[in-house]
């Protein structure tokens, strides 16, 4: 399972997919996000041992997967630590049910902005756990990842270049390419595996969107509300020492 890229920040790795790393993008003060330190992904219950040595390969240290619980039971987790790579479970929101068995109707048309709302305060705990230990230099590189690639791991990721002064509109637009790396999904579970592509004919397909608007509408949501994105990340527990250790560590000039 592997799909091509189409920027050089995407990465093509044997059994997962929507694989990219989030350095390269320009952030406050004329700095860049490092690459090579954080990466975001989707499932990875597919992973190949090839996989996960090209992830060992990049050095990636810490596995940070955000699914629920019943999502790992029912598709599966690799064995990351044969492969010298931490594996931290820590589900952004957990909830029984995995996977829709028919169709769902009467989906709104603002089902990702309510969503992305919902874990900004239902997966808040969670979430300032998770910057926390991405300010933690022993925990990087690390990737994190949900079952998409796109919703869970949109918000930590959307919130982490936030916080390092990316541009919303670039943080946008690299959600937005989510959107490609479902579609190749989805054209390779036609191909090889008709269980993953009656699941995916189930998702409506609003939810199968990245669009740039619902992280824009995010952002101005977390800013409203809290009057910045640091102030939102501290009112859920993320410390100052740790939103300098985030701009120390992963900023870098170009």
């Amino acid at each position: 399972m592997q799909q091509a890229n189409t920027t050089p920040r995407e990465l093509a790795v044997d059994g997962a997919f929507n694989v990219r790393d989030v350095g390269g993008l320009t952030a406050a003060g004329g700095k860049v996000v490092r690459p090579g330190l954080v990466y975001r992904s989707g499932d990875l219950g597919r992973l190949t041992t090839a996989g996960a040595d090209h992830l060992r390969a990049l050095g990636v240290a810490t596995i940070i997967d955000l699914r629920t619980t019943a999502e790992v039971e029912r598709r599966g987790r690799f064995p990351f630590e044969g492969h010298a790579m931490e594996y931290r479970h820590r589900p952004l929101r957990e909830v029984r049910a995995t996977e829709p068995e028919s169709q769902l109707a009467d989906v709104p048309p603002d089902v990702l902005e309510r969503l992305y709302r919902d874990l900004a305060v239902d997966g808040a705990r969670n979430l300032a756990l998770i910057l926390t230990w991405l300010g933690e230099e022993p925990t990087l590189p690390a990737l994190v990842h949900c079952v998409a690639g796109k919703d869970r791991t949109g918000t930590v990721i959307a919130v982490l270049l936030a916080l390092l002064g990316v541009r919303d509109e670039d943080i946008a637009a690299d959600y937005a390419l989510s959107e490609a790396g479902l579609a190749g999904f989805r054209s390779w579970a036609a191909e090889n595996d008709s269980n993953v592509a009656e699941w995916l004919a189930r998702v409506p397909p609003q939810l199968l969107q990245a669009r740039p608007e619902a992280m824009l509408d995010f952002l101005g949501w977390l800013r409203e509300g809290h009057g910045s994105i640091e102030n939102y990340a501290r009112s859920i527990g993320v410390s100052d020492a740790t939103l300098a250790s985030l701009r120390l560590t992963l900023l870098a000039r170009p």
